[in-house]
């Protein structure tokens, strides 16, 4: 989680893949859930999951998760107090540039075409005006102050949801074709 537009998270490098302990799961309610519970600060977690039952978004709202070829995950960690208030925005410009990256990659062998891809502040993926996928931060307290935090990140990648309402879900690979 490092981005050169965000000086103040330049500690964050510190959180290496090969030093977190990596759970994939077959099922789970929520991986933000069992994040929380698995987690053992101060040492990073990652889960995996191929289906959420309850997964969640922002306020509440339901995550829905239409199959086992989509990202579902949450990274659990304990960042430097003064890091806390830019994760969201430091997950959500990681996860785009991950996007991003992959959609160059299929742009240049002409089979992709994602320049809708952006951000809808402050935690939605969206191809053009479709969304593909959504962050959770979540931090607990401790002492009166927050001390950890679970980012989870919920993508579309192979196929989407029907949902309800204004919203429309697509997948990345739906949108790039």
């Amino acid at each position: 989680f490092h981005h050169s537009l965000c000086t103040g998270c330049r500690s964050l490098d510190a959180f290496r893949l090969e030093q977190m302990k990596i759970i994939e799961l077959d099922e789970c309610t929520s991986t933000n859930d069992e994040a929380w519970t698995r987690f053992a600060p101060p040492e990073p977690l990652v889960i995996l999951d191929r289906k959420q039952t309850h997964g969640r978004g922002r306020q509440g709202r339901a995550w829905v998760n239409s199959d086992s070829y989509n990202l579902l995950m949450t990274l659990a960690l304990v960042p430097p107090r003064k890091n806390l208030s830019w994760m969201p925005l430091v997950a959500g410009i990681a996860v785009f540039e991950a996007l991003e990256s992959i959609t160059k990659f299929y742009t240049e062998l002409r089979t992709a075409d994602l320049r809708g891809l952006r951000i809808k502040w402050p935690n939605d993926i969206y191809s053009f005006d479709n969304k593909i996928g959504g962050i959770l931060c979540e931090s607990r307290v401790q002492n009166d102050a927050a001390y950890a935090m679970t980012v989870g990140i919920g993508l579309n990648i192979f196929s989407s949801p029907q949902l309800e309402g204004p919203i429309q879900a697509t997948s990345f690979f739906q949108s790039a074709l």
